[in-house]
């Protein structure tokens, strides 16, 4: 109701949700143009997990990264279940 007289001067922008494969497509470049190593089963299951809500996937990604020691820098599928659930 306060918000009414904005719809005489708002443009609705209707989105469709991505694909699960393209949101896969865009994490693994992104990845790799972070130099970040990644299973495709690690971000197959973020994807799922966080319900493709890509802003949720790349803050886990950037938060298991700073997470995981230097010598294991692969994100897996144990570090998905580990710091999802």
């Amino acid at each position: 109701p306060i918000l009414y007289g904005l719809r005489q001067v708002a443009y609705v922008v209707h989105m469709t949700r991505p694909s699960s494969m393209r949101i896969y497509q865009r994490l693994s470049s992104i990845c790799q143009d972070e130099c970040i190593p990644f299973d495709s089963s690690a971000l197959h299951r973020l994807i799922e997990l966080t319900d493709g809500d890509m802003r949720e996937c790349l803050h886990t990604i950037q938060f298991i990264r700073n997470k995981i020691p230097s010598r294991d820098r692969k994100l897996t599928m144990q570090h998905i279940e580990k710091y999802i659930k």
